[in-house]
């Protein structure tokens, strides 16, 4: 880590959130799979290319130079020639290696003149150099390439180094830059003849150390944190790059005397590895799964066993402070501990569990059993939803010093005895458990465990908040969201309005299923599968729509957001308000009064993907943004004020019945900022809409 956190904070500097698209960690520690801890560009390592313990933070990929692709991740990062982007990632190649080859690339192969893009390292006895190019045509001259040079340090020193490239859009060398750690190096500008387009065909894969063309790819090379912007970076914010060292998931403020913190992101085996300290454990009972809250996690369907066991570790005292987070979700009503550690014979110790009344209890207990602290929070845990779960204890004996958070808020207690003036240590031989219970086995948590993290102090309520917003191992934390305007919000885990009183109707087999956050609203393209609003939306001359859309089928003509004029006609000439359709595959929006008002194009969307959709609108003009990229801007239609009635999942006429699956909508009666709608984006999962 270094000194990055106290640099930031003296000097004011923010970590680089803004605009960044995808982050890969390469923490996996075995099979192929690639996971984007940000945005959804998950891929795959090549044949001979693997996870190595040897990361720059935790595990990297390591290749050993028999691959093309080393990393690949299909036709993604399609850039054109008049994007503005950064590239960032850690590399470390042999001492002494005159390794040639590439960092990342979206390049087409000889046979189609080299089009695309990418970065090329290089090495002699005294020049690190590297090659920054966009080409049209390769054999036509039509190409933008600038190179790099840098004497004082060379790439083949054995260490790990970061590289970062930013292109302003502008057509020219110029606009292309590079950076040695964070040492702007940018130099020659060899061709500066680009005219031409420079995507390349949707068959050519975005790489990460390698490329389509065979030659080049990255031989006996490590790479490590590896992350996209979708704007260029200022010096500051790649200096705060460079000075983070490696990506961690709490934000720094939060990291502060962590002493652990188990991603649970193991693929295989049934190590279960500290991602900060050196309490490394071991499945014991239940088995890693693939659908965490991020990424991979544990899970168990049975309680039987001790779920993951670290050993003699948190033995704390009755005098001790400290703190505990983890996410959990669970799949069965019957009492599952969460953490423990106590004594088989002696009862003493401590643990964190949801009892039989799906409530979250805390046991804190000496070896007399009625000298003890106990005390729950009276709220349901429900199956089938993650929670955030935190509980922290200052050391004072006495149930005041401990609190329980639920999603970050904490929870009022009620107590049933508190009365602990005895030591509540165990002995050496008992174990600490995560997800399951030390005392003997059973109770093994019933369900899902991931991102779990102990401090040796009492986190603040601003910092457990700080640790809810992030969301789910996303390392960096989102800002506050724009409240301001905001008139009706669906959470989608019932069918209220939670901001005003527009509460939905529902059809018989409209059902609430697993969603961008917790529940979202599936309509499932029948009859009797839609929503409407129990009163009349109102549009101004200026607003906002946002919601997070998963198309089920790309049939032809399904209706998203359809509506009708204030008197409640269901001819198709009242269609009136925002309309949301997707056409064989095509997403198509406008906002309409009586069936006035154009559509605007906003292209393919693919099954079974989330998509952020926002429409905005004022007196000159609209705009489509999906994921945060707008896909058209055109001239206003200048409808005015009026009121509509709100259906989803079909049009007004009852028929173009959507089959879809929609999550937190939001309307605002006022133009979002781009900073605004980048918030809500890359908030992502964890608290979408602040209080």
């Amino acid at each position: 880590m270094g000194l990055f956190w106290g640099i930031l904070q003296q000097s004011g500097i923010s970590f680089p959130t803004s605009g960044l698209t995808s982050y890969w960690r390469f923490d996996s520690t075995g099979g192929t799979a690639v996971y984007d801890s940000v945005g959804s560009v998950n891929g795959t390592l090549d044949t001979n290319t693997s996870f190595n313990s040897n990361g720059k933070n935790n595990y990297c990929a390591y290749a050993n130079g028999t691959n093309n692709y080393n990393a690949y991740f299909g036709n993604k990062y399609n850039f054109e020639n008049t994007d503005t982007w950064t590239i960032s990632g850690w590399f470390k190649f042999p001492a002494g290696s005159t390794n040639i080859g590439t960092i990342m690339t979206k390049e087409s192969t000889s046979a189609s003149n080299y089009r695309g893009w990418g970065m090329l390292i290089y090495n002699t006895s005294t020049t690190l150099s590297i090659e920054m190019y966009l080409i049209n045509s390769y054999g036509g001259n039509n190409y933008a390439l600038r190179q790099g040079n840098y004497t004082g340090a060379k790439l083949n020193d054995g260490n790990w180094h970061m590289y970062t490239f930013t292109y302003d859009g502008s057509l020219n060398a110029s606009g292309l830059k590079c950076y040695f750690d964070n040492e702007d190096i940018s130099s020659t500008i060899s061709k500066d003849t680009l005219t031409g387009t420079i995507v390349s065909a949707s068959g050519v894969d975005f790489c990460i150390g390698g490329r389509e063309q065979s030659g080049r790819a990255l031989s006996n090379a490590y790479f490590d944190e590896c992350a996209i912007w979708n704007r260029v970076l200022s010096e500051d914010e790649i200096t705060a790059l460079y000075n983070s060292g490696s990506g961690l998931f709490y934000p720094e403020s939060v990291w502060e005397r962590l002493t652990s913190y188990w991603r649970i992101d193991e693929t295989s085996g049934t190590d279960i590895y500290d991602n900060k300290g050196s309490y490394d454990g071991a499945l014991n009972s239940g088995s890693i799964n693939a659908t965490g809250k991020h990424n991979t996690c544990f899970y168990s369907s049975t309680s039987a066993g001790y779920g993951m066991t670290f050993g003699d570790i948190y033995n704390y005292e009755r005098t001790n402070s400290f703190s505990f987070n983890c996410w959990i979700k669970r799949d069965s009503s019957t009492a599952s501990i969460i953490m423990s550690k106590q004594d088989t014979s002696s009862v003493a110790g401590y643990w964190l569990y949801v009892n039989g009344s799906n409530y979250l209890q805390v046991n804190m207990i000496s070896a007399a059993i009625a000298n003890r602290i106990d005390t729950y929070v009276a709220q349901t845990l429900s199956t089938g939803v993650w929670y955030m779960i935190t509980q922290t204890y200052n050391g004072n004996s006495n149930v005041s010093g401990l609190e329980l958070y639920i999603n970050g808020t904490k929870k009022t207690k009620t107590t049933t005895m508190n009365t602990l003036t005895a030591s509540m240590k165990t002995p050496s031989t008992v174990p600490w458990c995560l997800g399951g219970y030390s005392r003997g086995g059973g109770l093994t948590f019933r369900g899902y465990v991931d991102e779990s993290g102990m401090w040796n102090r009492v986190l603040s309520q601003d910092e457990v908040t700080e640790l809810y917003n992030s969301g789910s191992g996303l390392f960096y934390p989102e800002p506050a969201f724009p409240t301001s305007g905001l008139t009706t919000y669906y959470s989608m885990e019932d069918n209220t309005d939670s901001v005003g009183d527009l509460d939905l109707t529902t059809g018989s087999t409209v059902t609430f299923v697993t969603g961008k956050h917790n529940n979202a609203m599936d309509f499932d393209g029948t009859s009797t599968g839609w929503a409407s609003t129990n009163a009349m939306q109102s549009y101004g001359s200026a607003g906002t729509i946002s919601c997070w859309l998963k198309m089920n089928s790309s049939s032809a003509s399904e209706q998203v957001i359809n509506g009708g004029n204030s008197t409640g006609a269901t001819a198709l000439t009242d269609q009136s308000g925002i309309n949301i359709q997707v056409n064989s595959g095509t997403i198509y929006m406008a906002i309409r009064d009586n069936n006035v008002g154009s559509f605007i194009n906003g292209g393919s969307l693919t099954t079974g993907t989330w998509y952020h959709i926002v429409y905005t609108w004022n007196g000159t003009a609209r705009q489509l943004l999906i994921n945060n990229v707008s896909k058209s801007t055109t001239a206003a239609q200048n409808l005015g004020a009026f009121d509509a009635n709100m259906i989803y999942g079909k049009r007004l006429d009852n028929s173009q019945y959507g089959d879809c699956t929609v999550d937190e909508i939001g309307y605002w009666n006022r133009v979002l900022t781009a900073t605004e709608v980048r918030q809500i984006f890359n908030g992502q999962i964890g608290k979408f809409y602040d209080d």
